[in-house]
C-alpha cells in the first residue's frame, strides 16, 4: 500500500476511535451492557464465561434469561454506583450457579463488576471486600451441599482470581489518584512561577516609574522659581507617569488576582487613571482653594490641579494619593 493509503487509512480508523474518547463514561457503561448483552446469547460463546459449580444443567428458561439479563444489564451503572453494581451481579451469578442454569457470556460481567468496584468505589471499599468474600463463601457452601464436585482448592483458586481482578482495579484506582496529584502539583507548580515573574514585572514597573518621578520632581523644584512654565511641564510629566504606572500596576495586580481566569488582554482603560485638568479652583470654607474629586467606576480619583498648578507632597495627606489598587 502506497503512503498516502496508509495515512488515509490510518485516519480513516483514528475517527472511530477520537468519538469513542470523546464519549461521556454513562454512554461508554451502557454500550458495554448492551453489547455484552447480545453477547450472552451468542451460543458459540457459552464456554467463555465463568463457571464454578458444576452442577447438573438444566434447561434455560424465564428465570435463566431473567438471571443472565441481572449480570449484564447492572453494569451501566458501574462506575457511578461500583458496589450496587457488584451486588447486584454477584447476587445473580450466585444463583445461577446454584440453580444449576446453562453457563453464557454472560458470567464475564461478574469479573467486570469487580474491576468496577476496585477501580471507581470511594468509600467502605474493606466493607465491600469483606461482603463480597462472605458471598462468596456462602456460595462456595451451597454450591458443595448441593453436590458440586469442585473441592477447597476449586474454590481458592477461583476465589483468587476473583482478588486478582479486585487489585487490578486497585491499582488503576491508585495510578489515577497519583497521576492527578502530579498534575495538580505541576500546575501548582506553574502558577508559582508566573507570579513570581510578575512579581519580578512589579518591581521593574514600581522602579523605574518612582525612579522617573523623582528625577523629574527634582527638576522642577529648581525650575519653578525661575521658570514656572517649564516646572509645570516637568509637573505635568510626573502625573503622566504616576498614570502609566498606576495602569500597569492594576493591570499585573488583576493578573496576580485572577485564580485559574484569563487576565484581560489589554491593560486597564485609560479612563480608569487621573486625567490633567480635572481639579479646578473652587471656594472652600476659610477661603482655601479646594479641588473636584471624580469618581469613575467606584473609585475616587485623587485631585490634581489646585490654582491651575499640581500640587506637591509637602507632609502626611496632601499632595497626590494613590488610588485603590485592585
Amino acid at each position: 500500500m502506497t503512503a498516502p493509503g496508509e495515512r488515509r487509512r490510518t485516519a480513516l480508523l483514528r475517527v472511530p476511535r477520537t468519538w469513542w474518547e470523546g464519549r461521556a463514561a454513562p454512554v461508554k457503561d451502557c454500550a458495554l451492557a448492551v453489547v455484552l448483552t447480545l453477547l450472552a446469547f451468542v451460543p458459540t460463546l457459552s464456554n467463555l464465561g465463568a463457571q464454578i459449580g458444576d452442577l447438573q444443567v438444566r434447561h434455560a428458561g424465564a428465570v435463566s434469561v431473567g438471571l443472565t439479563l441481572a449480570q449484564t444489564l447492572p453494569l451501566a451503572v458501574r462506575r457511578r454506583y461500583p458496589a450496587v453494581c457488584l451486588v447486584v451481579v454477584g447476587a445473580a451469578f450466585a444463583v445461577h450457579q446454584a440453580l444449576g442454569s446453562p453457563t453464557t457470556f454472560a458470567s464475564v460481567g461478574l469479573y467486570l463488576a469487580l474491576y468496577a468496584a476496585g477501580a471507581y468505589q470511594v468509600r467502605s471499599r474493606r466493607a465491600l471486600a469483606a461482603v463480597a468474600s462472605v458471598g462468596y463463601a456462602v456460595l462456595a457452601v451451597v454450591l458443595h451441599d448441593l453436590g458440586s464436585p469442585q473441592g477447597l482448592a476449586d474454590y481458592l483458586a477461583f476465589y483468587a482470581s476473583l482478588v486478582v481482578v479486585w487489585l487490578a482495579g486497585s491499582v488503576v484506582r491508585r495510578w489515577r489518584a497519583e497521576e492527578a496529584e502530579r498534575r495538580r502539583l505541576a500546575a501548582e507548580m506553574a502558577q508559582a512561577a508566573e507570579r513570581a515573574r510578575i512579581a519580578r514585572e512589579l518591581h521593574d514597573v514600581v522602579t523605574h516609574h518612582v525612579t522617573a518621578m523623582v528625577v523629574q520632581a527634582d527638576a522642577a523644584q529648581f525650575l519653578i522659581g525661575s521658570a514656572p512654565e517649564r516646572a509645570e511641564e516637568g509637573l505635568a510629566a510626573v502625573s503622566s507617569t504616576g498614570r502609566r504606572a498606576l495602569t500597569e500596576l492594576r493591570y499585573l495586580l488583576g493578573v496576580l488576582e485572577a485564580t485559574g481566569e484569563t487576565a484581560p488582554a489589554d491593560p486597564a482603560p485609560a479612563d480608569r487613571a487621573p486625567t490633567p485638568g480635572a481639579c479646578r479652583r473652587r471656594a472652600q470654607p476659610g477661603g482655601r482653594a479646594g479641588c473636584r474629586r471624580r469618581t469613575v467606576r467606584g473609585q475616587q480619583q485623587p485631585p490634581e490641579r489646585v490654582d491651575g498648578r499640581h500640587r506637591r507632597g509637602r507632609g502626611p495627606g496632601q499632595g497626590h494619593a494613590l488610588p485603590p489598587l485592585r
